[in-house]
């Protein structure tokens, strides 16, 4: 079950005024270990290298206001009557959300034990649910025909070597198929609705 201990409250750090800037947080850190650009292609990174992305991405993000959330809207008035942030500058705040998201399970923390170095890189279910973020970001249709292809090469690599396990990799891309086709379908209708606009 995923809600088991260490999950169990997987999804706090999305859930308060912050959650914005948790969200440009884990997406720039992926980008930064994943995408083909500016990637260190799945390597961990060091603790200081993690708190500048995210002071990076902090300043792209709002601050939602919506209602009080307890321990995560501490804020104190100062003598003049103001209210001031729980933050005292962007790289406080970066470490507050590297610990937020090391404590409910998106980030794991790594230490070589040669080196005694501590490095950062996504848990297993941190990485598959940062993905649908960096999906939704990207502004062009992309056209999802490698579950298709996918399919096709496994039926020919049965049909040539007669292995089961091609027949069984084919049926489980052709699952997809149906997935990727309602997701262009919808990308497009999304696009016609914003051209009509």
């Amino acid at each position: 079950m995923f809600f088991e201990q260490e999950r169990g409250q997987f999804f706090r750090p999305l859930t308060n005024k912050y959650r914005a800037q948790v969200v440009e947080c884990l997406k720039e850190l992926y980008q930064r270990l994943y995408s083909s650009s500016s990637a260190d292609y799945g390597q961990a990174l060091q603790r200081d290298v993690v708190i500048e992305i995210f002071q990076e991405a902090l300043v792209r993000a709002p601050i939602l206001a919506d209602g009080e959330d307890g321990d995560y809207l501490q804020k104190s008035t100062s003598k003049d009557g103001t209210k001031e942030s729980r933050f005292r500058n962007s790289r406080e705040q970066a470490g507050w959300v590297l610990n937020q998201l090391l404590e409910f399970g998106w980030i794991e923390k790594q230490v070589d034990e040669a080196t005694l170095q501590s490095t950062f890189a996504f848990s297993r279910y941190g990485r598959q649910f940062v993905d649908p973020f960096i999906t939704e970001s990207r502004t062009s249709a992309r056209t999802r025909h490698r579950n298709t292809r996918n399919t096709r090469n496994s039926l020919e690599a049965f049909i040539e070597r007669g292995e089961v396990y091609d027949l069984l990799d084919a049926y489980e891309y052709s699952e997809r198929i149906i997935s990727d086709f309602t997701d262009v379908i919808s990308e497009l209708e999304e696009r016609k609705r914003d051209l009509v606009r």
